[in-house]
């Protein structure tokens, strides 16, 4: 997925596809880090895309919302010891 780099770029993230993808269940968990247009919303591009350009607060949250949210669920260090600490349960290492 890009979403990690898109969200560390510092702009805002519009997420679109259908409900079961990763991404899209990410953004609607996080929905103060980006747009979300699934499947089902695709009728809502034209004012989606307009409320963002027609509102700098809402850019300047988004992007600042994006970062945070990338550094916070997409750390490598924090990932990798997340993985090295549940591989360790699950082959009962202590």
């Amino acid at each position: 997925s890009k979403l990690p780099e898109y969200l560390a770029l510092g702009m805002p993230v519009i997420i679109s596809g259908p409900e079961y993808a990763t991404g899209v269940r990410w953004g609607l968990q996080n929905p103060a880090a980006c747009l979300v247009i699934n499947d089902r919303e695709g009728h809502l591009w034209k004012s989606e895309l307009a409320r963002l350009k027609d509102d700098p607060n809402l850019r300047t949250q988004l992007s600042m919302n994006a970062v945070e949210a990338g550094n916070r669920d997409f750390e490598p260090t924090a990932i990798r010891a997340k993985f090295q600490k549940i591989i360790t349960q699950v082959a009962g290492i202590s």
